[in-house]
């Protein structure tokens, strides 16, 4: 068994088998989604405004902060490459945030969790909520739902065996010390069974990007 980023279970070749049992909640939700943000005071007011402008992501690995917003762009026919006249590493969300806000990119990309996961409602928490509380931006793209971290085990891991570990970590978010331990390890809530539907928007995103060239058969 494993605890892995959603994103991993679609892209490493060493994940492809696996069976994904629960979903990590956080702020009261089993997903989050990614922005494209830019300050208030900006220019820009929309996709086609950044075209030729500097933005900040936050690793290749990040799934919020540069592979999903990216993809999301693609399915659009999109190219990040052409879009943007500079795109550079900042190393956290934290650091992405500050680049965008300090003037010395123009845009960047954080993650969001929205209120009931609805990116219509409001806005609960965010790279940008984390770094200023206080700051209002500009949202100019929102993608995702992205999956919370996944447990997951290999197939050849008995049924029984899954469902009793299931049981015993969605029970660990019943009783108040083991939360708040499972909180300061790994900054969950509790957990919830993964459905099919929470993996489908990522696979669609995937399944393009693939299809498009924009990722390689098992990137």
């Amino acid at each position: 068994m494993a605890w892995t980023g959603a994103l991993l279970v679609f892209l490493s070749e060493h994940l492809s088998d696996v069976v994904a049992l629960l979903s990590s909640v956080r702020e009261g939700v089993a997903f989050y989604h990614s922005i494209v943000f830019t300050p208030l005071t900006s220019p820009i007011r929309d996709l086609a405004g950044a075209k030729g402008k500097r933005i900040a992501w936050v690793a290749a690995s990040s799934a919020a902060g540069y592979v999903v917003p990216r993809l999301s762009l693609v399915r659009r026919g999109l190219s990040p490459s052409e879009l943007f006249a500079e795109e550079m590493f900042s190393g956290s969300h934290t650091a992405a945030v500050r680049a965008a806000l300090l003037g010395e990119v123009d845009l960047a990309a954080t993650y969001a969790i929205f209120e009931d996961g609805d990116p219509s409602k409001e806005l609960v928490k965010s790279g940008v909520t984390v770094f200023d509380p206080e700051r209002k931006v500009r949202v100019l793209d929102v993608s995702g739902p992205i999956p919370g971290d996944l447990i997951v085990a290999v197939p050849t891991l008995s049924a029984e065996v899954r469902r009793g570990i299931s049981s015993a970590l969605l029970r660990i978010a019943s009783d108040a010390a083991s939360k708040e331990i499972m909180s300061e390890l790994i900054g969950a809530d509790g957990f919830t069974p993964v459905t099919p539907m929470a993996l489908r928007e990522m696979r669609a995103l995937i399944e393009v990007a693939r299809a498009s060239g924009a990722l390689r058969p098992r990137d």
